[in-house]
């Protein structure tokens, strides 16, 4: 099955393993998400100016010890009359978020509590329910002695929401120990509840490492949304095999995905009055741009985004463009070169030959059209990638997110792509092409969490806001309903976004497909769940979707729309009690499935409470299905199932598919043997997978040249043909 190239199939995603620091005898994971949508990197101390220290004293043996008590734990109490003991810091640590910290963050009356993880896991300790202005900080817990900063500190919040703190999605190892401050801002003191519990886990990481394991994928990185938060995050894999693991902050290239922000980018100056949907992009550019089969027909903006332009992707242009790192051909440049004609790359065979707004045809070179003439009208003059960088990412807080390499500081912050081949992979090398803004981006999973998060509520997150509600409604609608949609076409388009009806869910988002690169982001307005799915290979699948990442979307839309499931797991064999591997299994009308592994093994995951028909289908074994599979909530009910090989159904001797055995059958015997001959036209069947067997007439479990004699024998008035006793045809 690593022949097969992978999963999500339509959308998901192995912690080989994870990287922690060590501090004393309590490990302490290196990365985490905070609330700014960035994956940190634990506080590797910021030098402290002379005459500067941190308060760590007094309050270590007045500890309250929580350990004993059982998840959730909710406290209350106060720190009216307590000492300030940690805190203030001097500069703002690594680890905290901007948003999060200021300098007066600790310089207050705090109390301190002990708690030990009782699981390896990820943890929330909070205090929002307080009522005054609360800094949250967390050490390794060291006592008798105290922590030292920053060796023993893991981090701190000042403004989770509002004056509140809160420590999002702490990763604790089983038995960890720490210290947790209570604190406040600026001398502020109160009553406060602290709240700590674990981030619900779920059968998606079995889910993710089957698939891993079932199909060639590198790395993967995911997360959930739910209600506009981040509900769940994965990192699997390598970014760089055998050599550098995926964390949550590793970067992706993202392919396709990238449009999503050519669109977003389009609708603010729409917005600003600057392009007009509906206009003619000629009134914009220094250049002219027609279709050739269309003379005189104008393309619009809205054409473009919504992939109706008539302008196509000649790949024998476009490919041989891409070279190692970025590309030296300007956006502009390669624009007009392949739109206008006398162009270096211009030719006929870059347009369709039907009108703009007549069919649909996906096209990246018409993406880039429309992030030019956003580079062209935004007041500012700027560049593409520097308007996205000003007016998105930076409001956003995607730090870590850029249209080039030469955006980031470390190329080994970046996932190497690979390419599968059956037997290894073999690294692609990080690449570019001259038109980037349809298919170059690089972000992480978190850090694109924030824009699909602003699409999920109408474009704003925290009190930023991006667009307005009603462009996020226009871009979240059909644009050419009914419209000729041809092959390949992956949904509705809106403007810059997807629509696809997968089985019970309407979502919205872009898939993403390059040499090396798989990735998806979308959304189902109706549940409010998003989920963001980025890879390093460009698995296919067998199955049943238009992508193998949308099966993984489906997953964890499904997984964050609420829990408990249901599961059906069981082991698939033969009549002779061996297990089958690659057993394709379906509940029949929903989007869980799965194929069963070389013990046999699967698992049907995310199951609401119902009964379910169950198929089981492979190419060598008869289809079955078990129908009234009864699924309650939170229980995995087992189903085996045993498989009959499906019986050999040809004529023998028929080795030209003739359906009959006559002398054309020798002739083109005769040929094949000679090399000048395709092989036997023999069906696959359970009982007999090799490609020989319809040609043996001779009983010898082999097609040779007696075979030849024998036949001919047979035409002759000879013996008759004898089958294979091993897989003899259906009768």
């Amino acid at each position: 099955m690593r022949s097969i190239e992978l999963f999500l199939a339509v959308v998901v995603l192995c912690l080989i393993s994870n990287v922690f620091l060590y501090a004393g005898e309590n490990p302490v994971q290196s990365i985490w998400y905070t609330d700014n949508g960035e994956q940190k990197i634990k506080d590797i101390g910021t030098p402290l100016k002379s005459g500067e220290g941190i308060l760590l004293s007094g309050d270590c043996s007045d500890y309250i010890d929580l350990t004993a008590q059982p998840l959730p734990i909710i406290v209350g109490g106060s720190t009216v009359g307590a000492t300030n003991d940690y805190g203030p810091f001097p500069s703002r640590p690594l680890c905290w978020s901007e948003s999060g910290w200021w300098a007066s963050s600790g310089n207050a009356p705090d109390v301190t509590y002990k708690w030990t993880a009782p699981y390896h896991g990820r943890f929330k300790i909070s205090l929002l329910e307080s009522n005054y202005d609360t800094v949250l900080l967390l050490y390794n817990f060291t006592c008798p002695t105290e922590p030292v900063y920053p060796d023993d500190f893991i981090c701190g919040n000042d403004d989770f929401g509002g004056a509140q703190s809160q420590l999002s999605y702490v990763p604790l190892d089983e038995g960890q120990e720490v210290l947790i401050v209570v604190d406040g801002y600026a001398g502020h003191t109160g009553d406060y509840v602290l709240w700590i519990s674990a981030i619900q886990t779920s059968p998606v990481d079995s889910f993710v490492v089957d698939m891993m394991d079932t199909y060639p994928i590198p790395g993967l990185q995911a997360c959930v949304i739910k209600d506009g938060d981040i509900i769940w995050t994965g990192s699997y894999g390598d970014a760089y095999i055998d050599f550098i693991d995926v964390t949550d902050s590793t970067i992706f290239a993202l392919a396709s995905v990238s449009k999503t922000v050519t669109g977003t980018a389009l609708m603010q100056l729409n917005e600003d009055g600057l392009i007009g949907l509906d206009d003619d992009i000629n009134n914009y550019l220094p250049f002219s741009v027609e279709n050739p089969y269309y003379p005189g027909t104008i393309i619009t903006p809205r054409m473009l985004m919504a992939h109706v332009s008539s302008i196509k992707d000649n790949y024998n242009v476009t490919v041989p463009l891409i070279c190692p790192g970025d590309s030296p051909v300007p956006l502009d440049t390669f624009l007009v070169n392949y739109l206008v004609p006398g162009g270096y790359y211009y030719s006929i065979q870059n347009f369709n030959n039907w009108a703009p707004a007549a069919r649909y045809n996906y096209t990246n070179v018409g993406n880039s059209l429309a992030a030019l003439l956003v580079e062209l009208t935004n007041p500012d003059s700027l560049s593409f990638d520097q308007y996205c960088q000003d007016h998105i990412f930076t409001p956003l807080g995607m730090n870590k997110t850029g249209w080039f390499l030469a955006d980031f500081a470390d190329t080994l912050d970046i996932a190497m792509p690979y390419d599968w081949n059956g037997y290894y992979y073999s690294p692609l090398g990080h690449y570019g092409q001259p038109h980037y803004p349809a298919v170059q981006l690089r972000s992480s999973a978190l850090q694109m969490a924030r824009l699909l998060t602003a699409y999920m509520q109408y474009g704003q997150i925290d009190t930023v806001r991006i667009l307005d509600s009603s462009s996020v409604a226009l871009m979240n609608t059909i644009q050419y309903p009914g419209i000729d949609k041809g092959v390949g076409h992956p949904g509705d388009a809106g403007i810059g976004w997807f629509n696809i009806e997968m089985f019970d869910m309407s979502i919205w988002g872009h898939l993403g497909r390059m040499p090396g690169r798989m990735t998806g982001m979308f959304f189902c307005r109706e549940d409010n769940t998003g989920a963001v799915v980025l890879s390093n290979e460009d698995f296919l699948t067998t199955l049943p979707f238009p992508d193998a990442n949308m099966f993984v979307i489906y997953e964890l839309l499904k997984l964050a729309s609420g829990w408990p499931y249901g599961y059906i797991s069981g082991t698939v064999i033969d009549a002779e009690m061996n297990p089958i591997e690659t057993v394709y299994i379906n509940a029949i009308g929903t989007g869980a499935c799965a194929f069963s592994d070389a013990s046999g093994e699967y698992m049907l995951h995310y199951l609401d409470a119902g009964t379910y028909d169950i198929s089981f289908s492979h190419d060598y074994y008869s289809d079955t299905t078990v129908t009234g599979v009864a699924v309650t909530a939170g229980d995995t009910v087992e189903l085996d199932v045993q498989m009959v090989l499906v019986p050999c159904d040809y004529i023998t001797g028929d080795v030209n598919g003739s359906d009959s055995y006559n002398g054309l059958d020798i002739t083109y015997g005769v040929n094949y043997f000679k090399g000048t001959g395709p092989d036997p036209a023999c069906p696959e069947c359970g009982l007999c997978p090799d490609w020989h067997y319809c040609g043996d007439v001779n009983s010898s479990c082999s097609y040779n040249g007696l075979d030849i004699t024998y036949g001919v024998n047979y035409f002759k008035g000879g013996a008759d043909p004898i089958p294979c006793a091993d897989c003899p045809p259906v009768e």
